[in-house]
Parts: structure tokens; sequence; C-alpha cells
């Protein structure tokens, strides 16, 4: 989305029309295979680490009753230790801004280690371990106003309690795509207890990135520091000390180096956008009934599916994803499946569908996009699907991502599908203290197809000019 937005944004600067060409007939039809529900083959999937089952189905409601919310919390928590198929969680109105900002703490220190596990970048140790630092600190903050350990020394920590099973089901989540290597040999116990997870998900993906295995006792020594702190704010520079020793010590990386650097891939890009989107619900919680997250294993295949129940009469919007993000408007009933990869193409797919009271449209608001139909015919809609292709090798980077949607208040055939693709030349840098890769050329096309017209825009970069 936030390409698209650019890539719009530069055509309604640089002015003119963009070239179009008619379609034959029956050409956009070809392209127009809209994916089947995935989970409908799929079985509801109860992931298991250390002997302890994890829910299959989270739900998410709202309640006015801030008593009801905290007590369903804490039973939600017995249940996740207890195995049960389905954890039923409600969250007040009330505890929704704190909730809001638990998330927002969270998803910036996932970015933050973004920053510095990067693949495309070095950074020296002591760099290394002030960022690793920071973010730990960050996530001890977190846990401090999450934990149901905490909640009844805490009032603050009462209106954070919902963040706890969210961030529980994020590590779970994540560990699974791992094969387990994430969490490692993290017992039943420790696996319930968000600092420990939070912490051993942190360094876990943090040694990977450097190339060397996690030492042995150190979450421990870490995660003691942490508890033992007094406030978090002075808890990154003390923490340094004890990450610099161990990454000096590390033996190299192990034979779960490769899977855990595609889990930071993964990480990286799904983490904190995910968490972005709970941010947007949390902030509209006054609008929705509840939300519900399911998981589904069909073959190989975690699939991810997301219901939302917004109140009658009310509208859910995303609008602040990313920048210059098209409004995505959720009304009554409507679900999200997510597959990673599709058997019949390989791409990541995610599918909209509308229940009979419902809808999930792609609105393109505001000036922004009011100059852009100044050059091409754009239209708002009802979103059906997302396809996200990405890959790479022999030092080039692809990107293609088809964005399907029926476009509304329009005669005759209302099928919309918008194609970006961008393939990126890299090489790699060397130079006297460190290694990096560099984008040498970046090619970008966006189509605009409608039943009888696509309109191409096209642009090249060379970063070497």
């Amino acid at each position: 989305m936030r390409i698209l937005a650019a890539l719009i944004l530069t055509l309604c600067l640089t002015a003119g029309c963009i070239p179009s060409h008619p379609l034959a007939e029956g050409e956009l039809g070809e392209a127009w295979a809209l994916n089947p529900d995935a989970t409908r083959l799929a079985v509801p999937y109860q992931a298991e680490v250390q002997e302890t089952r994890l829910p299959s189905k989270w739900v998410i409601r709202q309640r006015e009753s801030i008593i009801w919310s905290t007590v369903s919390i804490v039973r939600a928590s017995d249940k996740l230790k207890q195995g049960a198929a389905e954890l039923d969680i409600s969250v007040s109105p009330t505890h929704t801004q704190m909730l809001a900002n638990i998330l927002a703490e969270t998803r910036q220190a996932i970015e933050d280690m973004g920053r510095v596990v990067q693949p495309s970048g070095s950074v020296g140790r002591a760099q290394w371990a002030q960022s690793i630092a920071g973010v730990l600190a960050k996530l001890e903050r977190v846990t401090r106003v999450s934990s149901i350990d905490q909640a009844g020394e805490d009032s603050e920590a009462e209106a954070g309690l919902a963040a706890e099973p969210m961030l529980q089901m994020m590590v779970l989540y994540l560990n699974e795509q791992a094969g387990g290597a994430l969490l490692g040999d993290l017992g039943p116990q420790d696996i319930s207890r968000l600092r420990t997870a939070l912490t051993q998900m942190v360094l876990r993906l943090a040694f990977a990135a450097a190339g060397k295995q996690q030492p042995e006792g150190l979450r421990d020594q870490i995660v003691t520091m942490m508890r033992d702190a007094d406030q978090p704010e002075g808890l990154a520079e003390t923490l340094q000390e004890p990450l610099l020793d161990a990454i000096d010590s590390a033996s190299p990386g192990g034979r779960d180096a490769a899977t855990l650097s595609n889990l930071i891939r993964t990480m990286l890009t799904w983490s904190p956008r995910f968490l972005k989107m709970l941010e947007g619900v949390i902030a509209q919680w006054d609008r929705m009934d509840r939300i519900e997250f399911e998981l589904y294993r069909k073959d190989d295949d975690l699939l991810a599916a997301v219901t939302f129940k917004v109140l009658p009469g009310k509208q859910l919007r995303l609008t602040k994803l990313m920048s210059y993000q098209p409004s995505v408007v959720f009304t009554g009933t409507s679900r999200m499946v997510v597959n990673p990869r599709s058997p019949s193409t390989g791409d990541a797919v995610v599918t909209f569908e509308p229940g009979p009271d419902g809808s999930v449209d792609l609105r393109f608001e505001g000036v922004l996009y009011a100059l852009a139909r100044l050059v091409l015919p754009l239209a708002s809609g009802s979103l059906r699907e997302i396809r996200i292709f990405s890959g790479g090798g022999d030092g080039a980077d692809v990107l293609n991502v088809a964005v399907f949607m029926e476009a509304e208040g329009v005669a005759g055939d209302n099928r919309r599908l918008i194609v970006f693709q961008q393939v990126q030349d890299k090489a790699i840098d060397r130079q006297a203290f460190g290694i990096q890769s560099v984008v040498r050329r970046r090619e970008q096309v966006f189509n605009y197809l409608t039943p009888t017209r696509r309109y191409t825009y096209q642009r090249v970069k060379t970063d070497l000019d």
C-alpha cells in the first residue's frame, strides 16, 4: 500500500497523463482468479510447545465493565496454562488507551531491533549491545504494565492486562513459524511468563543475526537483571556489559541459523504491521463488538484468520498503517485470511470475505487521490484480495504486489486490478570496517487495469548516477 501511494504521489507531482493501452476481451479475466478460502480445507491448529498446547482461537470482546474485563483476562491466563483450545478475553473501552500505548511501545522495540539486525547492513559489537539492551529495556516497561503478576500492585498494570495474552499470541505464532527454534528450551512455566518469552525472542534473533549461538545461561541472567531493576529507565545501560561479554564468547551459529534468518525477515516485516493494525482497532474499540484470531494447519502451512465484528451503524477505519495508505473500511462482520504460501503460485495471499451484513472497502480519499484521478480512473470499492511475491538471487530482489478489488458506482464490469512490480539490482560494498548490501538500480512498474484498458507507469532509479 505504501509503495502504491508513493507512486501515485509521483504521478501527481509529475503532471500529465500516463500511457494506457486497450485490453483484449477477456484479458482481465485471465488474471482474475481469486483464491478460495484456504481454511475450508484446513483444520484448527493447536501448536504444542514443551508439552503445552496453545489455543487455536482467540476472541477479544468489548465489555463496558472494567471488573468483568479484568476477571476474564485472569481466567484466560489460567486457561492458557491449561492448554485450552479457545481463549475468550474481554476489554473495557476504559482500558484501550493504555493497551494501545503498550502495543505501540512493543512495535517500536521491534522496529528498533530491526535497525541493528537488518541483513543489508553491519554494526560493531558495541552498537549491537547498546541497541539490544535498549530493546530489552523497552520490553521490560511493556512487561511491567501488562503482566498479571503486577496487576495487584499497580493500577496502571490492571489497565494493560489485555496486552499480555495478545503479545503471548504473537510470540507463540512466530515460534511456530520458526519450527520451535525461537523459544528453544523454555519450559511450560517459562513460556507463560511474558518477560521470559520476550527476552528469549529478542536474544535468539539478535544472536542469530550476528551469526552466533545464544550462550547458555544468558537468558536467565538477563531476565533476573530485568526483574530486579528498580526502574526500567536505567536498565539499558546495565544490560550492555553482559551482552558485550556474551557476544565476545559466543560460538558460531548453529544449524538452525537459516531458519532464524528467515524468521528475522518475517518478524521485521509483519510483526510491526500486525501490532499497528491492532493499535488501529483498539483505538476505535467503542465501535467494535469483538475481534477473533484463528490458527489453521494445511499440510505444512500455518494459516491465520481474523474476523472483525463491527457494531451496527459503525465503521472501523484503518487509515494510518503506513504513509499515504488508502483507507481500509470495515462494516458489520468480515473475515481476513492470511495464507503465507498459495499452493498454486507460491505467493503470500490475503483474502477478504464480507459476511451477509458486512463489507471491506478500499477507499482512495483525500487531496492526494483526488489529484491522482486526474491521470487515471482510480475508483474506491470492495477489497477482495492481496497477493505478495518476493524473492531474490544472483544479486537481485524481486517484489510483486497485486490488489484485486471491485469498483463502486460504475456500470457493467466493476473488476479492477492494481499491480506493482519492483526489481532491485544489488551489490556488496566492502569497506575497511564493515560490509553491506547496496542497491545499484531500482526499476518499478505500476499497472492499473480496468476491463477495457491498462494504465502503466514506469520509473527507473540508478543510485550510482
